[in-house]
């Protein structure tokens, strides 16, 4: 029977998937030590950045031998930092679940012209193949796509004597999934996704045979990429883990997330909230009249972003009901930017990570019943 009156409204009803809510303690207060008015080079901002890298390591489980650098462009442009520095001495293997892994290919194949490039491409809601990939190529990858709401099925197939390396855009599995880090050899990631910190800027964490790789590579790399000279790790970047000029307010604004992980218990305590949040969607799926997930099979269905469509509109898409749904859910202020990525059919995504409370998630998904109820014609 349907419902007689609208549910219970989230305390928290934000679910963006980029930036992701920021943890349950935040408050703009928790900012008045920002290193402000100094330079970044400083020893009160090294302080701060050394603290930043410290505690993402520590989080992380990076092992020592990796080097971590904080790069400019969040997610993105680290991945691109790179794709620009490491890539074209060996054929490349990219596999595309998502968008920006199919950026990612399209970048190889079309502007840096790595013509030994071969894609291994998935349709919407899937992953692609993993079997036989050659241990020579490089292989370049998504763990956790925030636009297709998929993520890595197994990791069987991440074989740590693979002569290639393993380049792997982790921003929206970094904090939350177990991603085995010490299997890759390039992990890139944002403080935006996961731990709700500003966007702006990217982390990149290379293994000793990435670094072993470094050096001027045969292409022009714009500056804010540049990270390799003659004698590998250019010297600024070796010493301050930095490429260029830092937003100290960004910087003390993802120590905020980074000490609240730890507060709560670290990696552990996240994925356990996140895994909460998980199976509050997958019983809420098992029992929708109405509402599918956009992952065509449970091995690759990504904990968060939890990416959904009305089963009515799964054969033809098209984006009345999404907007209908979309625009009530936030005048009536139930949830805030569920819409699905521009680039992808349309649907409805939630982010359900760690910072994400279980009760607002379960609110938030009567929500979708109900705004269903009252948009569908």
């Amino acid at each position: 029977m349907p419902r007689a009156s609208a549910p219970r409204k989230p305390a928290r009803p934000w679910f963006a998937s980029g930036p992701c809510p920021k943890p349950p303690d935040w408050r703009i207060e928790k900012l008045a030590d920002v290193c402000a008015h100094r330079y970044h080079r400083a020893p009160p901002a090294q302080k701060k950045i050394h603290e930043l890298l410290e505690r993402s390591t520590d989080l992380l489980a990076i092992p020592d031998d990796y080097i971590t650098l904080i790069v400019p462009g969040s997610a993105s442009g680290a991945f691109e930092t790179a794709l620009w520095s490491l890539l074209g001495p060996r054929p490349i293997t990219a596999l595309v679940s998502d968008h920006f892994s199919r950026l990612w290919a399209k970048d190889l194949t079309e502007v840096l012209d790595l013509r030994a490039t071969t894609v291994r491409d998935a349709p919407f809601g899937d992953f692609p193949d993993t079997h036989g990939i050659d241990p020579d190529n490089d292989v370049i990858f998504v763990w956790n796509g925030t636009t297709s709401g998929v993520c890595v099925p197994t990791q069987d197939w991440l074989d740590e004597s693979r002569r290639g390396l393993l380049l792997c855009d982790a921003a929206a599995a970094a904090f939350i999934m177990p991603v085995p880090v010490a299997k890759l050899d390039v992990m890139t990631w944002s403080w935006q996704k996961g731990l709700g910190g500003e966007a702006g800027f990217g982390m990149i964490s290379l293994s000793p045979k990435a670094q072993a790789r470094l050096s001027p590579p045969p292409r022009p790399v714009p500056l804010v990429m540049r990270i390799a000279d003659e004698k590998g790790l250019r010297a600024p970047v070796a010493q301050h883990r930095l490429i260029n000029t830092l937003s100290m307010l960004a910087a003390e604004d993802a120590l905020t997330g980074l000490r609240w992980a730890q507060e709560i218990g670290g990696r552990e305590a996240l994925m356990a909230r996140t895994r909460a949040n998980a199976d509050c969607v997958s019983q809420w799926l098992a029992n929708s009249s109405w509402a599918q997930s956009c992952a065509v099979r449970d091995a690759v269905r990504s904990p968060t972003p939890v990416c959904i469509i009305p089963r009515q509109i799964a054969d033809e898409p098209n984006d009345d009901l999404i907007d209908r749904m979309v625009t009530f859910l936030a005048e009536h202020e139930a949830a805030f930017d569920v819409r699905g990525y521009r680039a992808m059919p349309p649907h409805l995504r939630l982010w359900c990570g760690p910072t994400v409370e279980t009760a607002d998630l379960r609110a938030a998904l009567d929500w979708l019943d109900w705004s269903y109820t009252q948009c569908c014609p």
